[in-house]
């Protein structure tokens, strides 16, 4: 099994679940990495369920995966952005057509310029986006277009 180390959640596709005996569940995602559910996780029922949607739908979630063991599973949203606007150095808000709230997301984040960059492009061209936010914050902290979001099913 391959090493999957990550700290912040990062949109993925479940691209293959198989049971890991009393271990939990092995879950290998688009990017061919792999790691496991633990079935002593404090929300394992909640998690395996959205990662078997994802695997069912070949849609992403956002997983938060650390030494090869899933800590956290949230949902993603697609939508198309209305407006970015910088608020200072360090946050940039975001608005979505088919959201209510603020986003936002922290030029603090490794990943920050493939993010505005993606964002910004869903504005100029009204393309939809896959993003995942933390709650209740609404923090930002993956986005992706479809077609960067591979399938194997």
């Amino acid at each position: 099994m391959l090493a999957l180390a990550m700290a912040t959640l990062q949109l993925l596709v479940v691209q293959g679940l198989k049971p890991a005996g009393n271990a939990g569940l092995e879950v290998t995602f688009h990017t061919k990495e792999r790691a496991t559910l633990r079935s002593a996780h404090g929300d394992y029922e909640g998690c395996e369920r959205l990662l078997r949607q994802s695997w069912d739908r070949q849609r992403p979630v956002g997983v938060s995966v650390l030494d090869g063991e899933i800590q956290q599973v949230i949902r993603a949203d697609q939508d198309v952005v209305g407006e970015l606007v910088e608020r200072g150095p360090t946050r940039v808000d975001v608005w979505f057509f088919g959201h209510d709230g603020k986003f936002h997301f922290d030029r603090s984040n490794p990943h920050a310029k493939r993010i505005y960059d993606t964002l910004a492009r869903s504005k100029r061209s009204g393309s939809w986006v896959w993003f995942v936010a933390t709650l209740p914050d609404l923090l930002i902290v993956d986005v992706a277009f479809e077609d960067e979001l591979p399938r194997a099913k």
